[in-house]
């Protein structure tokens, strides 16, 4: 697709004379073709952000036309990305595309008109790591592990699934679930129970 194409044009523009020459080290002026694949770069470049802006657009515009309670993460992107090193290239460029600061800028004013209400969950909350069904917060989770398994009730369930219980529980209990850590339990911790409204039985719809 566009990256791909993108990807090609870049080392094209590598392989021709640029404005700086790597020999010399001093600037010098650039030849006529990489002026030209430049121009290509930059057209191609546009038509990648546009789509990238429409995809975000009519996601963000479903969502606030089809829940009236929305809750997302506040997830630190930044340090994300960094953490890692080389062999999260693809995942980094997933997280970029995805433009997950610009979707919650988007999602909180589509929601405002609409008259709903838009949750933003600490980033510090423990949502993949806390059960669904009981409200155990586990010390560890691999991100490998895509199941998640309860030692003390037993519920397994897909781990984004259960994140997303955990995250529309807050829509309804914004101060935390109670007999859970409001401040999201950022010390590991043993069994820490939660009552509330089994999932699905919540008033009115959210997500």
């Amino acid at each position: 697709g566009e990256l791909r194409r993108l990807r090609g044009l870049q080392r094209k523009a590598a392989r021709q004379m640029g404005p700086f020459d790597p020999t010399t080290q001093q600037a010098r002026q650039p030849s006529a073709g990489w002026r030209r694949t430049q121009s290509r770069v930059s057209r191609v470049q546009a038509r990648i952000a546009n789509r990238r802006q429409d995809a975000l657009h009519k996601a963000t515009t479903d969502l606030a036309r089809t829940f009236a309670s929305i809750a997302i993460e506040d997830l630190n992107v930044r340090g994300l990305m960094i953490r890692g090193g080389a062999h999260k290239r693809g995942l980094n460029r997933s997280l970029f595309d995805a433009s997950l600061g610009e979707f919650g800028r988007m999602l909180s004013y589509k929601v405002l008109w609409r008259g709903g209400t838009l949750t933003r969950v600490d980033r510090y909350y423990p949502s993949s790591k806390t059960c669904s069904g009981c409200g155990a917060v586990k010390a560890k989770l691999r991100l490998s592990e895509r199941l998640y398994k309860c030692v003390d009730c037993g519920t397994q369930i897909d781990r984004d699934l259960n994140s997303a219980i955990n995250l529309a529980q807050r829509v309804h209990y914004p101060a935390g679930v109670p007999g859970c850590n409001a401040s999201g339990a950022t010390h590991k911790t043993s069994t820490v129970l939660a009552a509330g409204v089994e999932p699905g039985t919540y008033p009115g719809r959210s997500v």
